[in-house]
C-alpha cells in the first residue's frame, strides 16, 4: 500500500485544489460547494488517518511499564514552545463510567467529563508544560467520585442582573437583560478590559450594488434580535461556562401563520474560562437562514489607539483605526490571520480566532465579520448550521512584548491526546523532538522534503521584528544542513554542530532549512 507520506500529499493535493480563487472566498455556484465539502472530508480522513498512526507508532515507543493500574494519556505538543493547555480525551462509545486523570507520579490532577457527541464523551484537564514539539504522559484511571454540576451549587448566589464567571486570572460578568458580557476584570492587571459591551452579535444589513458574493455593502442599519435567556451552566473543577441564548426574526418578513411570528435564525453563545489558563473563549452556534445581511460580534475594548496590528503570514501589519487619510478610507474591512491586536504603550487586548479572517476595528471597537448570506451567484450561501470560535488575550505593553503569536497559534493548534496501554519503550514518559529559543523565533513546520525522503524541511520565522541568533536543538545529527528556499532548493552549508545548530535570523525574516539524515 501507499505510505502514510503519500497519504498526506494527496490531502494537500485536495486542499490546494480547494484554494481556488472562488471555491476559497464563497463565490462559487451551489454545486462546488457540495463537490468541496465532499473533498475536504476525503482530505480530513486521510490526514486524520496518517496522524493516528503517527500517534500510535510514538505511543507504543515510549516506556509505559511504570502504569500498573489504568491507561497512558499521551499529550502531544505540535508547537516549538513548551504550553499549558486544555487537553481533551475522547471516551469509547457508550463508555459511561466515571474517570480521573493522575500526573506520571500519581497526583490526581482536575478533570471534568462533558458530552461530545451523540454517544460519546470526552474527559477534558488542564495539561501542564507540555514540551515543545513533544509529548507528556498521564494516566487515566476509573473512579468513584463524580463531578456533576447543579444550578443550586452556585455560591455565592448571583445577583439577577448579572452572572458571572471567574478563575484565577478572569472575572467575567453578562447582564442579564442584554445578553451582552458587561465586565471582564484582568486580576492580573488589575483592569478592566470592557469599556461598554463585548460579545454583541450584530445583524447588519448587507445590500451591494452588484456582485453580491464578491462585495459587502454594509448600509450601516442594524436589525435586533430577542434575548431568550443567560443561564450559568457549568462551574467545574476545569471549566465554566456561562450560556447566552437569542434569536432573530426579519423586521416586515410575511408568515404563514398570521397570528405568530416565527424566528428564523437562532444563536447560542458560550462564554468559557478555563482554570489556570490566561484567554477568555467564546464559542458560539448558529442556525443561520438569512439573505443581505452579515454577522459580526463587536467588543468594546477599554483600550484604543490610532492603530491596530493585525497578523499576515509570517508576521504582522498595522492599520489605521481612524480612517482619517484617502489612503485608508477604503480599509474598513481588513484581513487577518490567527489575530488582531489593539493596544496603548501600559496594555493591550488581542481578538484570536479560528478561521475567520474579516476584521474591523473603529477607535476602541473591535469587530470581527462571522457570516454573510449574499444571494448571487448562490441563493442558499453558507445557511444551515455553524459554529465559531474565537477568544481574547489581554497582555501588559504593546503587542510586540506579548505572547500575542504563541497564543493565536496555540488557539488554532490544540494539544492533541492519545490513549495506550502499559508497556516497555525506548522513548522516556516525557520528551521535546526539537526546540528553539529565544522565544520569539517561530517554527511553522517540520515536513518531510518532496525530493528526498532522508531530509527534513524545518521553516521558521522571527516574530517581534529583532535580530536574533536562534539555537534549534534537531531530534538527529544531520550528515548535512543547507539553507534553502520555500522550493525547497540547495542554498549554502551550514556547519553540523552534533544536535544543536546556530543561526542568525533578522527581524521579521523567514528562514527555510534543510537537515540530511
Amino acid at each position: 500500500g501507499k505510505n502514510y507520506s503519500d497519504q498526506i500529499k494527496d490531502a494537500w493535493k485536495i486542499v490546494l485544489f480547494n484554494q481556488f480563487h472562488d471555491i476559497l472566498p464563497g463565490s462559487s455556484i451551489r454545486e462546488v460547494y457540495i463537490d468541496s465539502d465532499i473533498d475536504y472530508k476525503k482530505a480530513y480522513q486521510l490526514a486524520n488517518f496518517a496522524l493516528g498512526k503517527s500517534l500510535h507508532y510514538l505511543s507504543s515507543q515510549i516506556n509505559t511499564s511504570g502504569i500498573k493500574d489504568g491507561k497512558a494519556i499521551v499529550v502531544f505538543n505540535p508547537l516549538s514552545w513548551q504550553r499549558t493547555d486544555v487537553a481533551k480525551v475522547e471516551l469509547p462509545e457508550g463508555d459511561y463510567n466515571n474517570y480521573s486523570i493522575f500526573d506520571i507520579n500519581g497526583t490526581e490532577i482536575p478533570s471534568q467529563i462533558q458530552k461530545k457527541g451523540i454517544l460519546t464523551r470526552e474527559i477534558i484537564f488542564i495539561a501542564g508544560n507540555i514540551p515543545s514539539t513533544g509529548y507528556k504522559t498521564f494516566i487515566l484511571k476509573k473512579s468513584d467520585s463524580v463531578f456533576s454540576f447543579k444550578e443550586s451549587d452556585i455560591f455565592p448566589p448571583q445577583t439577577d442582573s448579572e452572572l458571572y464567571i471567574d478563575n484565577e486570572y478572569f472575572k467575567v460578568a453578562v447582564d442579564t437583560k442584554t445578553g451582552l458580557v458587561k465586565n471582564i476584570f484582568d486580576k492580573n492587571l488589575q483592569k478592566e478590559l470592557i469599556n461598554g459591551s463585548g460579545n454583541k452579535l450584530q445583524l447588519l444589513e448587507d445590500l451591494p450594488s452588484a456582485w453580491d458574493a464578491w462585495n459587502i455593502g454594509l448600509t450601516g442599519k442594524e436589525f435586533p434580535s430577542t434575548l431568550r435567556s443567560v443561564k450559568l451552566i457549568e462551574k467545574g473543577p476545569v471549566k465554566s461556562v456561562l450560556r447566552i441564548t437569542r434569536d432573530y426574526l426579519k423586521p416586515g418578513v410575511v408568515k404563514s401563520f398570521p397570528t405568530e411570528d416565527f424566528p428564523n435564525t437562532f444563536f447560542t453563545q458560550d462564554v468559557i474560562l478555563y482554570k489556570g489558563i490566561d484567554r477568555i473563549d467564546f464559542k458560539t452556534d448558529v442556525e443561520w437562514w438569512e439573505s443581505k445581511t452579515m454577522l459580526k460580534v463587536a467588543f468594546e475594548l477599554n483600550v484604543s489607539d490610532t492603530v491596530a496590528t493585525y497578523e499576515i503570514p509570517f508576521g504582522t501589519i498595522k492599520r489605521s483605526t481612524t480612517l482619517q487619510a484617502q489612503w485608508d478610507k477604503g480599509k474598513w474591512e481588513v484581513n487577518a490571520q490567527k489575530w488582531a491586536d489593539l493596544s496603548n504603550t501600559e496594555f493591550g487586548i488581542s481578538l484570536l480566532n479560528k478561521s475567520k479572517y474579516g476584521y474591523d476595528t473603529r477607535n476602541n471597537v473591535m469587530r470581527l465579520s462571522l457570516l454573510r448570506s449574499p444571494i448571487w451567484p448562490d441563493p442558499t450561501a453558507d445557511r444551515g448550521y455553524h459554529t465559531f470560535e474565537y477568544a481574547l488575550y489581554p497582555h501588559k505593553g504593546k503587542v510586540e512584548e506579548s505572547k500575542t503569536v504563541l497564543k493565536g497559534y496555540e488557539f488554532n493548534y490544540p494539544l492533541i491526546t492519545y490513549i495506550t496501554d502499559s508497556h516497555p519503550g525506548t522513548l522516556p514518559v516525557e520528551k521535546s523532538f526539537v526546540q528553539v529559543t529565544p522565544q520569539n523565533v517561530i517554527i511553522t513546520s517540520i515536513k518531510q522534503a518532496d525530493e528526498n525522503d532522508d531530509a527534513l524541511i524545518i521553516t521558521m520565522y522571527e516574530s517581534k521584528g529583532t535580530d536574533s541568533k536562534a539555537e534549534i536543538n534537531l531530534p538527529f545529527t544531520p550528515s548535512k544542513i543547507i539553507e534553502t528556499n520555500f522550493l525547497e532548493e540547495d542554498g549554502k552549508n551550514i556547519k553540523v554542530n552534533g544536535e544543536k545548530l546556530s543561526l542568525e535570523i533578522k527581524g521579521k525574516e523567514t528562514k527555510l532549512i534543510k537537515l540530511i539524515r
